[in-house]
């Protein structure tokens, strides 16, 4: 179990929390001004495991702060008087409860995000939803605007699997060439999953199969050729061999088959009960 919030923390999880129902509201087309936070037990757990005098002395000196730079206004309970305790917080001023919590405005952060993202949209129609999401304070995947970095990288690897057509790219060299980073598409799963299918529910594809929808391999696959002809490669002939010949994909020059038609099995499984 963690360790009990003291006055001045809990004070300021009272504050986050009346801080995100605000941009709740303003996200919702309301008036900030109705974000209300019941000091129960229920909305505001922190301040009722309050305890120690020290404690309650912090906390309302937080309260108190927060009233006087005219973020929030705090109504007392009607019973106790001098000792009387917190009844609710009302949002007065969303920007100056910004300011003293230190954390960004959602409505600013997003406006900068979707900037961002202006020029995926014509290909990934899906980026509308995620925009709209995150608008509202909802996570994509588990995923909020802190992300925007993570997005754009998976956009460029969208784009640059355009550029290369039907060209296939080793995973890593690629990921280096576009970020000086090896492992950096690696990192990326949840976006390019998302980009590829076009929807945000997880699709259940493995890493493997979302790096192959842009092109991308671990390691180079083999061209499996199993039959009577002769390929040339490398400028040298070569008669195909039984079970199969494996060859280099960007190496093939020439095949010719003696055979009535050609079937192509994608799945290496597949392949191998085939033959």
């Amino acid at each position: 179990m963690s360790e009990p919030l003291t006055g001045a923390e809990a004070a300021i999880a009272a504050l986050t929390r009346l801080f995100e129902q605000g941009q709740d509201k303003l996200a919702q087309g309301a008036s900030t001004g109705e974000a209300r936070l019941p000091m129960s037990a229920r909305y505001c757990p922190e301040y009722k495991r309050l305890s120690g005098l020290d404690d309650h002395e912090a906390f309302d000196a937080q309260i108190r702060e927060a009233e006087r730079a005219g973020a929030i206004a705090a109504d007392r309970t009607r019973q106790g008087g001098d000792s009387a305790g917190w009844e609710r917080l009302r949002l007065l001023d969303l920007d100056v409860l910004a300011g003293l919590l230190k954390r960004p405005l959602r409505h600013q952060q997003f406006a900068l995000t979707r900037h961002s993202l202006e020029q995926s949209l014509a290909h990934h129609p899906v980026i509308e939803q995620i925009l709209e999401h995150w608008r509202l304070g909802k996570a994509v995947r588990g995923q909020d605007m802190t992300a925007l970095s993570t997005l754009l990288d998976a956009t460029r690897v969208a784009t640059a699997a355009r550029q290369a057509g039907l060209v296939e790219r080793q995973l890593r060299k690629e990921s280096a060439r576009l970020f000086g980073n090896s492992k950096r598409i690696e990192q990326l799963g949840i976006w390019l999953d998302i980009l590829s299918s076009g929807e945000l529910a997880a699709t259940g594809l493995s890493d493997g199969e979302i790096w192959a929808q842009y092109g991308l391999r671990k390691e180079p696959q083999p061209l499996l050729l199993s039959g009577t002809g002769r390929v040339t490669i490398s400028a040298s002939e070569v008669n195909l061999c039984r079970p199969y010949l494996g060859l280099p994909t960007r190496a093939l020059e020439h095949l010719s088959l003696h055979a009535d038609f050609l079937l192509s099995i994608e799945n290496l499984t597949s392949f191998h009960e085939f033959i």
